[in-house]
């Protein structure tokens, strides 16, 4: 990074403590708000994606799997399937993966951060700031591949940033690899070498300096990066010829992006954080012009990254037709964030408010966040609560022969029904009970009857709902199952609704596991039916 600042003496403690020993203290921190109660929650929808596609029976299914479902780079699961193969059964080790990735990100938080600051007490309050974050806590638990990417990330941006204090060729190509393995970890991902290359010409037409890789090595290696694409272009060409099928999400104009944007950083929080600054302004009237003075390439660098990624997420969006808007695919933009949070949190002078401002952000964000997390979900970060595990078991202990389950798992899109003869797909929105949740037992059968239900009740369907029904109406008992997704006109209990008066089904059972419909019906109301819990 170029900059004129000078390095901290190391030898300074930082909340009382030696930087050294604040740093194991973060990572043991780290440690425990990811481990703790990690296999407290059912897998969710899309972590049950990730275990199907990562469990296929051989890697090249695994691939295909990925190709055909995922709308992402096999890497992420080939890693996790490579993990469940050594692993017992478990949510642990299904979690295991992102939970490495992330513990080892706060650590790579700290190096980043020296090479951004020059100065350990930010790069320590970074990493801390990483290491209790409910966003970074919630993708450490999260059975897909966005803290895989956000470590690949960090190691990407610290070997760019080598690259403008040394002319290394290990420099460039562990720079060059790290880019290649963050872009295969999620295409969305490919944001971060955008931000990279405006950098990199700001560098050049902004900074008087001769300390930058030269114009043949950056474009060689970029380059190189692109010709990597390849290796997996017949994906991605399917994936853009039929991108309407990945369109999930709803499109939105741009304030309404930018609105989905700023709350990923709890506005609430974000203001809390700059009264605790206005309050202790007034203590100690902070120079600014003296702390941003020679810190202004540090800045368009951290400001670059943060905008970044929203605007590759509007500008694709917008382009193919297909909307991205979700904080998850703008995830990258949260370590910025982080970085300019301890950039500010360090502006006074006074070793009293150094240590107090950083700590009354801290204080705050562990008493509105962490803690109010942990008593509504068991995480330090908030959750997607689908206790598919729960209503599984529930079917396996009182599934017969002779039922039949209509499913929407959330897998299924309107746009694959007619896609009857696609196995693959098939298989795929049978997820749920593709998993170890699935228990084979006696009396009940390996692969049950499922027929899938779609997201959404348009007329253009009507006939592959008449179908199902009319093969549902067959059995004596139905179990009506699944998720409402966000983008639905029908909650699944009006398919329940619909059966009870339409069809003469009597209800025996109905129930939500966390997000998760389930309900019993039987044809013969007068059937004495005892269900095991």
């Amino acid at each position: 990074m170029v900059s004129n600042n000078t390095i901290i003496d190391e030898s300074q403690d930082y909340f009382g403590i030696k930087p050294k020993y604040c740093l194991v203290i973060i990572l043991l921190l780290s440690i425990f708000f990811r481990v703790f109660n990690i296999s407290h929650t059912s897998l969710w929808t899309d972590e049950l994606a990730t275990y199907w596609a990562s469990t296929a029976p051989t890697i090249h299914e695994t691939i295909d799997r990925v190709a055909e479902t995922q709308g992402q780079s096999p890497l992420y699961y080939l890693l996790e399937r490579a993990c469940l193969e050594n692993l017992p059964e478990g949510e642990f080790s299904v979690r295991f993966l992102s939970l490495a990735a992330s513990i080892i990100s706060v650590y790579l938080m700290f190096l980043l951060g020296k090479q951004i600051f020059k100065d350990e007490h930010r790069a320590l309050f970074a990493s801390l700031v990483f290491a209790i974050h409910d966003t970074s806590v919630y993708y450490a638990l999260e059975a897909r591949p966005y803290s895989l990417g956000i470590m690949f990330a960090l190691l990407s941006m610290i070997f760019f940033i080598r690259l403008f204090s040394s002319r290394s060729v290990v420099n460039l190509l562990l720079y060059t690899v790290f880019s290649v393995l963050t872009f295969y970890s999620h295409y969305v991902f490919a944001s971060i070498l955008l931000v990279q290359n405006i950098y990199y010409v700001y560098v050049l037409l902004a900074v008087k300096s001769d300390c930058r890789p030269s114009l043949i090595k950056w474009y060689s290696s970029q380059l190189v990066i692109a010709l990597s694409i390849p290796l997996l272009l017949f994906q991605l060409s399917g994936m853009f010829s039929n991108r309407e099928r990945w369109d999930w999400l709803l499109q939105l104009d741009f304030l309404g992006a930018l609105a989905l944007f700023i709350s990923m950083f709890d506005p609430r929080v974000t203001l809390i954080f700059i009264g605790c600054f206005v309050v202790f302004y007034f203590i100690e009237k902070a120079d600014f012009k003296s702390y941003f003075k020679g810190q202004t390439s540090q800045l368009v660098f951290l400001l670059t990254w943060l905008v970044v990624p929203f605007l590759f997420v509007f500008l694709v969006s917008k382009i193919l037709h297909i909307s991205l808007f979700d904080k998850r695919y703008m995830v990258l933009s949260m370590i910025p964030f982080y970085f300019l949070l301890s950039f500010l949190a360090h502006i006074f002078k006074s070793d009293v408010l150094r240590v107090a401002f950083p700590g009354a952000y801290l204080v705050i964000y562990l008493g509105m966040v962490s803690i109010p997390n942990y008593m509504t979900y068991g995480h330090f970060s908030y959750r997607i609560t689908h206790n598919w595990r729960g209503a599984i078991t529930f079917v396996n202990k009182n599934y017969k022969a002779g039922d039949v389950i209509l499913l929407r798992s959330g897998f299924v899109n309107e746009n694959w029904i007619p896609s009857t003869d696609n196995k693959i797909v098939q298989d795929y929105v049978k997820c749920p009970f593709k998993s170890y949740y699935w228990k084979k037992k006696k009396g009940v059968p390996a692969h049950p009857t499922i027929y899938s239900l779609t997201y959404t009740w348009e007329k253009d369907f009507y006939p592959y709902y008449d179908l199902i029904f009319g093969k549902a109406m067959k059995y004596d008992r139905i179990w009506v199952m699944g998720v409402n997704t966000p983008n639905t006109n029908y909650p699944l209990s009006n398919i329940t609704i619909m059966l009870e008066k339409e069809h003469d089904y009597y209800k025996i059972y109905e129930a939500s596991y966390a997000g998760v419909y389930l309900c019993l019906l039987s044809a013969n109301p007068l059937r004495n039916e005892t269900l095991s819990f």
